[in-house]
């Protein structure tokens, strides 16, 4: 597993780790980034590339690791904007095939902008 793989990896197992549930926390959450088409889709591609091996990263696909969450049903768990200081800092978990992330900013945005415009409350099905 690629070394940002394994960042996003340990990330959201954290996340997940500390969960409350989103609603509760909706007074205290900052907004979203706003991501252009072009930057959610390079957050698609960065998913695809770097999680997809352990993560459901689409909108109907299925995590290949069972304690891996699937990227679409993150805001039932977490506030997504809460994403962006993890992903900034990096973090680590318990899960040693779970990588320490340290992303850019663009990066940052684009991957929140992607996980959050496939969230499952978002979406018509």
């Amino acid at each position: 597993m690629s070394p940002v793989a394994r960042s996003v990896a340990i990330l959201l197992a954290a996340v997940l780790a500390s969960c409350r549930t989103a609603p509760a926390l909706q007074a205290d959450v900052e907004p979203l980034p706003v991501a252009s088409a072009e930057a959610i889709e390079a957050g698609r591609e960065f998913a695809v590339i770097h999680c997809a091996s352990c993560h459901a990263v689409a909108t109907r696909d299925t995590s290949r690791r069972r304690e891996a969450p699937a990227f679409r049903t993150l805001s039932e768990r977490y506030p997504i904007s809460e994403l962006r200081e993890s992903l900034a800092d990096g973090i680590m978990v318990g899960d040693p095939d779970m990588p320490e992330w340290r992303l850019t900013e663009d990066e940052i945005t684009s991957l929140i902008g992607y996980i959050a415009s496939i969230q499952r409350n978002r979406r018509q099905d």
